[in-house]
């Protein structure tokens, strides 16, 4: 593996729900999310106009990727479709594991879990998981040796050209080589009245991280980012995302 002598990073959006309220907490006022719709994630809701162009991509995807009903009884559809997933359209590889596109996106995004989770993207077809997995758990929650060690920065961004990523509940973000995916992204949800968008990369995103939840673990707040003075307002322009539900 050639180690370049420049750090490596990622551009993209943060997506931040406007569906919040303000509860009291042990340290303090604690903003808790409510779903952008309560039939499927807000993973699905969000990311719908992109997921096409990941179907023909494998996908790295770890242990609580998914949002599990607490008991089959409680969502019985919803317990076999990922019971169905795990057998048919995940191969493990010891604590994560990879599924292609096409066939995890369109049934499983409506489950997937929508606080502290990531999903990674890889690059082509061939690839050592136990190496990409061993970097991934190198860099940490707040992947702060992802941009203190040139060797391991250039091993993550050699397999992983695309992250999606949700921090404390609250937003979700897209980093990605793919311009056009982002281009897409943003022009899908500049109209939405219950999120709001700031342009990000991956770096800075790990160092807000660990900055904001060093002191309030339960709070992170994305830097410049205002709801819009309608966010209030019921959301009745819906995303096509039919395929995905």
């Amino acid at each position: 593996m050639e180690v370049t002598t420049e750090l490596r990073d990622l551009p993209g959006l943060r997506i931040t729900s406007c569906n919040v309220r303000c509860e009291p907490g042990e340290a303090g006022p604690v903003l808790v999310r409510r779903p952008l719709d309560p039939a499927r994630s807000d993973f699905a809701v969000l990311f719908s106009s992109v997921l096409p162009r990941l179907h023909h991509r494998i996908l790295l995807v770890g242990p609580d990727v998914f949002q599990l009903p607490s008991t089959p009884q409680e969502d019985p559809a919803g317990a076999a479709a990922l019971a169905s997933c795990f057998k048919h359209h995940l191969t493990p590889h010891g604590v994560a594991w990879t599924a292609r596109g096409e066939r995890f996106l369109p049934g499983y995004a409506r489950h997937v879990r929508d606080d502290w989770n990531e999903l990674h993207v890889l690059v082509g077809e061939r690839f050592d998981v136990g190496a990409i997995h061993a970097a991934l758990h190198r860099t940490g929650a707040w992947g702060s040796e992802l941009w203190d060690d040139l060797e391991l920065n250039a091993l993550y961004f050699q397999h992983v050209d695309t992250v999606f990523k949700n921090v404390d509940g609250l937003c979700w973000s897209v980093f990605s080589a793919d311009a056009e995916l982002l281009r897409m992204l943003e022009e899908s949800l500049t109209l939405r009245r219950d999120v709001a968008l700031e342009r990000a990369t991956l770096r800075e995103t790990h160092a807000l991280m660990r900055t904001t939840t060093s002191t309030h673990p339960r709070r992170f707040a994305p830097r410049h980012v205002q709801a819009p003075a309608h966010a209030s307002q019921a959301v009745s322009d819906k995303l096509d995302s039919s395929q995905f539900t």
